[in-house]
């Protein structure tokens, strides 16, 4: 209860007493009372009187145990118009101690009142205190927000906040809001011009450019002792996506013009943001079938197909590009060619008639009417036939002559297939009629001539290397 301006609250305790020895026959237990906690209020009321609005004056009271034992306890106040300056707690053993500042700062040109509460102890301090008006000619400046935090923004991203200048007094509060901060700027309100009791949005940007953690900066604020406002924000970096491949690169080997084939990879995003899936290719033969998303999802993935179709028969070598911008590439090669054209020319030199034990010479054209090189070794196992060449190794556009020779072993038809050994040179067929020898008083053809006509002979092999 208060007492004079002493406020006294009393906690009592028991402490159990410690008996040493015997006790003689007869005497009463007992306990001897510990000193008590005694809470002392100094002052129990603190009177502010009359304040102009805008100002800010304080006061002090404190908080004694006067006592034994200890207590503790919260300072609270029950009005904006007051505010406890800086530790609002204490704990306190017998004899202590602690002081603590009341702030008044009046809005209005009202009364205030209210109660300072101690909690832990059950008292209270009264609180009083009025506004009154300033000279009408002297604006005073107040901002209720000393402090603005813009939290986390993305890198690439902005927020928007503000704070409010106010004149509290008369007069015209002239000012603005200065920032030398690149990340920071003003929106609106940076210039002000405020007539009694007027006030302004100060709206201010803030726009990481680069990631580092918190960034600070001070807005200063010129006219009337405004003092500054301290802006704070954190720059994250933007969650981006990130594309991965299955491989590396694509091999499709050789592939006829004209034909095509397709092989796939997979492509996932391996990120924390959707990215483009968008494809290049440098050049035509190679291009995607498949049927790609505009954007990827953050953690997703899928199967691409990619086509070869070649169009001349040249090694290609190309790269794929994926994502915009470009964030992963394939390698892709592949050959494409002809397959070799051989053409057989009829076979030369040989009569279609030949005596038994004489010999004849022919010869036939191979021709490489293709692009690609073709190659073979020409046989034959018909008796009576010997291959006078036999390797062959021609180039596109050239030509090679295979010569044999036909030493017949019985009468009759011969006839004997040649076979080139390649899959793109059909075989070559010889064939002729052996007449038995004719009397001895026939003239023999077997080394001039023939029933037929003169035999060719082959005096090269034009055979390309």
């Amino acid at each position: 209860m208060p007492k004079s301006r002493l406020s006294r609250f009393r906690l009592f305790s028991i402490a159990p007493l410690v008996l040493v020895g015997a006790l003689s026959a007869g005497c009463a237990d007992h306990v001897t009372p510990q000193p008590q906690p005694d809470a002392v209020l100094n002052p129990t009321s603190i009177d502010f009187g009359s304040a102009r609005v805008g100002t800010s004056p304080s006061r002090s009271f404190s908080v004694t145990n006067a006592g034994g034992g200890t207590i503790a306890g919260t300072l609270g106040v029950s009005s904006a118009a007051f505010l406890l300056v800086g530790d609002s707690t204490f704990s306190l053993a017998a004899g202590q101690s602690k002081s603590f500042t009341i702030r008044f700062t009046p809005l209005d040109t009202v009364a205030y009142a209210c109660s300072v509460s101690v909690r832990g102890i059950g008292a209270w301090i009264r609180v009083l205190g009025r506004g009154t008006a300033t000279a009408a000619s002297t604006p005073v400046c107040y901002v209720p927000r000393t402090q603005v935090s813009f939290d986390t923004v993305t890198v690439g991203a902005s927020r928007t906040l503000s704070f409010s200048v106010h004149n509290l007094g008369g007069g015209v509060l002239r000012g603005s809001a200065g920032i030398s901060c690149p990340e920071f700027s003003v929106v609106s309100g940076g210039e002000y011009a405020l007539t009694e009791g007027e006030s302004v949005l100060v709206a201010l940007n803030f726009a990481p450019t680069g990631s580092g953690g918190l960034k600070t900066c001070l807005v200063e604020l010129s006219g009337g002792s405004c003092g500054s406002v301290l802006l704070t924000g954190v720059a994250a970096s933007p969650p981006t996506g990130s594309l991965r491949l299955s491989r590396s690169a694509i091999d499709f080997g050789q592939l006829l013009v004209g034909r095509t084939t397709d092989q796939t990879f997979r492509l996932r995003n391996a990120g924390s943001a959707p990215v483009p899936a968008t494809v290049q290719t440098s050049c035509a033969a190679f291009r995607v079938v498949t049927s790609l998303p505009e954007l990827l999802p953050a953690g997703d993935s899928l199967e691409v197909t990619v086509r070869f179709a070649p169009t001349d028969v040249v090694a290609y070598s190309c790269s794929l590009a994926i994502g915009s911008p470009p964030s992963a590439w394939l390698a892709l090669r592949g050959t494409g060619f002809e397959p070799p054209h051989c053409n057989i020319e009829s076979v030369l030199g040989l009569p279609s008639r030949l005596m038994l034990g004489d010999s004849a010479s022919g010869w036939f054209t191979v021709v490489n009417t293709g692009i690609t090189r073709i190659s073979g070794r020409v046989t034959a196992t018909c008796p009576g036939l010997v291959l006078l060449d036999s390797v062959y190794s021609i180039k596109g556009g050239a030509s090679a002559i295979i010569r044999f020779k036909v030493i017949p072993v019985r009468v009759g038809t011969f006839n004997c297939t040649l076979n080139l050994g390649n899959s793109q040179c059909s075989s070559v067929s010889v064939g002729l009629v052996v007449d038995p020898q004719p009397p001895a008083d026939y003239f023999s053809w077997g080394s001039c001539g023939s029933r037929d006509g003169q035999i060719g002979q082959a005096t090269s092999v034009a055979v390309d290397g």
